[in-house]
């Protein structure tokens, strides 16, 4: 039987995180926004929520960053300061 090695890649990242910042996974991020599963795909689709990040072969989450820019942006639509759309990944 023959073992394969795992190749591993290193990539440069092009976008900078704070070193506080983390993942989530669905289940905190539902708590997060108070949105169903089948909902945050539907606004991902429609580009109106931060896409997830594919983290190995069967995993996925989301940077808390990005959720909270999102949530303060709603926040900000809500209070009438903003009338435009803004994208959901603006940080």
């Amino acid at each position: 039987m023959h073992s394969r090695a795992r190749t591993t890649t290193m990539v440069t990242p092009t976008t900078i995180i704070d070193s506080s910042d983390r993942f989530i996974r669905m289940t905190e991020l539902r708590k997060t926004v108070g949105l169903s599963r089948s909902q945050i795909y539907l606004l991902i689709n429609k580009g109106s929520f931060p896409k997830q990040i594919k983290l190995g072969d069967k995993a996925s989450g989301w940077l808390l960053s990005s959720i909270i820019n999102w949530m303060q942006i709603r926040v900000t639509e809500s209070n009438g300061e903003i009338t435009s759309t803004h994208p959901a990944t603006v940080v």
